[in-house]
């Protein structure tokens, strides 16, 4: 549960990235992007290899189109696969989305969107609704993935 909360701090850190190398955000921001995606589709890919996809893959998709927040379905992938990897693959994409995003507000309605999931990790959901659950977040971070700006 401790790597749920440090995970997040990928984003602080991308926002303190932000403020020391403010001219270098501009020409990285393609970069930053495609670590993104990166760190989505192999999200995305241990959530398939550990769980067999079912059809609330279509409802994340959909979700995808009109749900901004990112760590919603991130930290809901994190409680699923409680794994030192997906702690740092979180990590690792919070660092470019710090540095990407201007609005502070944004950042705060994305921590209590990743703490609401983490703290359900106490009903053990991932035992009972593992598969639809994974699905969900493999429709949503891919649709996120191929709908990056």
């Amino acid at each position: 549960m401790n790597l749920g909360f440090l995970s997040f701090s990928g984003i602080l850190f991308g926002l303190l990235l932000r403020k020391i190398a403010k001219e270098e955000i501009k020409p990285g921001k393609k970069y930053f992007s495609v670590l993104m995606k990166i760190c989505l589709i192999i999200i995305s890919l241990i959530l398939m290899y550990n769980f067999k996809i079912s059809w609330t893959i279509l409802i994340g998709i959909l979700l995808a189109y009109f749900i901004p927040f990112n760590y919603l379905f991130l930290s809901l992938s994190f409680i699923i696969i409680n794994d030192f990897l997906l702690f740092i693959i979180l990590f690792i994409f919070g660092l470019p989305y710090g540095t990407l995003i201007k609005d502070n507000k944004k950042i705060l309605k994305e921590l209590i969107l990743y703490l609401i999931p983490i703290i359900l990790l106490i009903n053990n959901l991932n035992l009972t609704f593992g598969r639809e659950i994974a699905s969900l977040c493999v429709g949503f971070l891919l649709t996120k993935t191929i709908k990056w700006k």
